[in-house]
């Protein structure tokens, strides 16, 4: 949206009595804003310390100089000190500049993934009347911040609200904001050719072309469903893009290029991609320099391209954070695909390249193939269609492709759904063993080959594969994997590396009471769907009894502060039996996925986001004995957010969690024979031992099969 601050007046004349050096270092920073903003950040705290020591300048001057000054640190990419003149801009500013500058600030911690303290910035809808364009920008900011929280329902009618607030002569402005409202209806799967044409008629209607607003249309445009790759290209090609400003240029470039690689004419996705990756505009760890890369070396079949590509992103992927790589926020890059792309022409270098940027210190910390047989899964374009591969590292290294994702995940969410099914006892449709075999076929049927079931084999998954239950994949002999297979890990290639701590202690954490009820709706990120989820789930018995069962040393029943508390500075075994809970439809990241507490209320939910954030590092085992802790939700880029994730990420070195919902009544007598075989095997090993020796007693149960195979355990690999 083109609305600019309503604080930014340094620039104009001040009150009289101003001293004439502050207006000067006032002119001086709006001139070089764009050019030198740091200069400019610097002239408009003079002007603003100079105006402060006079007690009778007013305070809308005072307003203008900071925010001129947070501007201005914002657009030399200081966000720290943009962040201090944003507040001070707020003490002094007026109710319609101070939804400007709130609205300013938001954007800005929302771009830096500083999700939760944007939304905090933002603050409450502003009691302005409309028209007010400070409210529309407001409104365009709460969109934005929805849509970044994969809230696309809330980001369009925080749309509307901004098209309202708008006066109707304001056409620049309403342009802007239905080309928002068109990307947010493309995400929603609704028809944009009315927003389109009605965005277009607009445009006629300005004095002068904007170019800016000319290239935002044409790239939804070029999205639309009624559009073929033929027709996106043709109208991409129509716009001058040296009439572009630089970042804009170096944009639409970029989606120039994909275009004209999706229609085969790679001369023209070349040239055009050319100056984006010989930029300086772009850091060496820009996610657009990485998606530029990665195109480039598509078009050129250049592995060199591919490696610069993936090293490019995970520069990106190691500043932005561990926890937020791994929950998922603003995940745009698959680091390996470029890699992975090109693995056909090139195996051995470009495989062990992988497996170098993928496991990084994890496993060996070099090329060289790790000790332990490895299996690392991997998702990938070809064609530009999403697909699963996997590099085989045994004797030899293999790279191999498995298929259509969207088949794999349909599978995946077959088998959860059959499995929930047989523990319900609705027996409806393919049984969980059929479900198994397709999986099978689909994950480990092509890799068997190439591996030595005698020995230790370590799996990586990625993306929604960690929602496979790897234990009881079933061959079409009936055997199981965990059968099959002597010894198999589950590898967690993210999160902070643990400090495994020689304590043997175990704590025991029960949570048996309801929920209760939450409210209908509230403040984000909880709504409706949240509501229903929680205020659904019951009380748990079998609770009591599986704490009682465990020893060590127990809580019965905590709330927020006392959990919290008992996790800090925590060592050795942690066990946690209640209820996990993830949503299943379109939530904010990082929201997605938690524990309810004791006590009832919105207050006594942690969440993914919120574990990930803590300091588990010297946690040796996590045990969530909670329905559905490693299930969870599909992220942009092949993440996958869960509870179990939420642990790995926050240091633990290894979590076990069921894949889905599981009856109370099996879990004390599991979980007791589990704690009993880990005292004697590693835990992954114990594990994968209980399920096999179970498996193989309850041959044609069902229930029993769906009730042991749940259960996954997710190890941290140290040096």
């Amino acid at each position: 949206m083109r609305l600019v601050g309503l604080f930014i007046l340094a620039v104009s004349p001040l009150f009289a009595g101003v001293r004439e050096d502050a207006l000067q270092f006032a002119h001086e920073a709006g001139k070089l804003i764009e050019s030198d903003p740091s200069k400019s950040s610097q002239l408009a705290e003079k002007a603003y310390d100079l105006l402060a020591s006079d007690d009778s300048i007013q305070a809308p001057d005072l307003a203008a100089c900071a925010g001129l000054a947070a501007r201005a640190a914002r657009l030399a990419n200081d966000t720290g000190r943009a962040q201090l003149w944003f507040q001070k801009a707020l003490t002094h500013a007026a109710p319609e500049g101070a939804t400007v500058v709130r609205a300013e600030l938001a954007d800005m911690l929302m771009r830096a993934g500083k999700l939760p303290e944007a939304r905090q910035a933002l603050g409450p809808t502003p009691t302005l009347n409309a028209p007010s364009p400070p409210l529309a920008q407001w409104h365009q900011t709460s969109a934005k911040l929805h849509l970044t929280c994969g809230l696309p329902e809330k980001a369009q009618s925080a749309i509307k609200a901004a098209i309202e607030s708008l006066p109707t002569d304001d056409t620049a402005n309403h342009i802007a904001l239905a080309i928002d409202a068109a990307g947010i209806a493309l995400r929603l799967g609704q028809p944009v050719t009315g927003l389109i044409e009605d965005a277009r008629e607009k445009l006629k209607t300005l004095a002068s072309p904007d170019p800016a607003l000319i290239s935002a249309l044409t790239s939804i445009a070029a999205q639309s469903p009624d559009l073929d790759d033929a027709g996106a290209l043709s109208l991409l090609q129509s716009l001058d893009l040296s009439t572009l400003p630089d970042d804009l240029r170096i944009s639409y470039a970029a989606t120039l290029g994909e275009a004209a690689l999706r229609n085969g004419n790679r001369n023209l996705a070349v040239s055009t991609l050319t100056p984006v990756i010989q930029s300086d505009l772009l850091p060496d760890d820009h996610p657009l320099l990485a998606r530029s890369l990665g195109l480039m070396a598509d078009a050129k079949e250049d592995s060199d391209l591919a490696r610069r590509s993936s090293e490019v992103a995970m520069r990106w992927l190691e500043n932005s954070g561990d926890s937020d790589i791994l929950l998922g926020l603003q995940r745009t890059v698959d680091p390996l695909s470029p890699l992975i792309n090109h693995a056909f022409a090139d195996l051995p270098e470009i495989a062990l390249t992988a497996q170098n940027y993928a496991l990084r210190e994890r496993i060996g910390g070099s090329v060289a193939p790790p000790e332990r047989q490895t299996v690392l899964y991997l998702l990938y374009e070809k064609n530009f269609e999403q697909r699963y591969g996997a590099l085989v590292f045994s004797k030899e290294v293999r790279w191999l492709d498995l298929g259509s994702a969207a088949k794999i995940h349909q599978r995946i969410f077959d088998t959860v759904e059959t499995a929930e099914r047989t523990l319900g006892e609705v027996n409806v449709g393919a049984t969980l063993s059929v479900r198994l075999t397709q999986l099978w076929k689909s994950l480990w049927a092509p890799l068997a080959n190439h591996l030595d079931s005698g020995q230790p084999i370590d799996i990586a998954p990625v993306g929604m594969l960690h929602a496979v239950p790897w234990s009881i994949l079933r061959q079409r002999d009936g055997r199981h994997l965990c059968e099959i297979l002597s010894e198999a890990r589950i590898l967690a290639l993210t999160g902070r590396m643990p400090q495994l701590t020689s304590s043997k202690q175990l704590t025991v954490c029960g949570i048996e009471s309801a929920p209760g009820t939450l409210p209908a709706a509230g403040s984000f990120p909880f709504d409706h769907e949240l509501s229903e989820v929680i205020s659904g789930l019951p009380k748990l018995p079998g609770v009591k009894a599986e704490v009682s069962r465990l020893g060590g040393i127990s809580h019965l029943n905590p709330g927020r502060e006392e959990f919290l508390s008992l996790l800090e500075n925590h060592e050795g075994t942690l066990h946690l039996a209640g209820h996990g809970f993830v949503i299943e439809s379109e939530e904010g990241h990082g929201f997605r996925a938690g524990l309810v507490l004791h006590g009832g209320g919105t207050e006594n939910i942690l969440f993914a986001k919120e574990i990930a954030r803590l300091d588990l590092s010297r946690t040796n085992l996590v045990v969530l004995s909670a329905c559905r802790g490693g299930i969870g939700q599909g992220e942009v880029g092949g993440n996958w957010s869960s509870l179990r994730r939420s642990f790995i990420a926050a240091g633990a070195a290894r979590v076990m969690a069921a894949q889905w919902r599981v009856r109370d009544d099996h879990l004390p007598d599991f979980m007791a024979s589990f704690h009993e075989a880990r005292l004697k095997d590693p835990p992954h090993l114990a594990l994968w031992k209980l399920q096999r020796k179970r498996v193989m007693a309850n041959k044609t149960d069902e229930i029993a099969l769906a009730s042991t195979g749940a259960w996954v355990l997710e190890s941290v690999p140290l040096p």
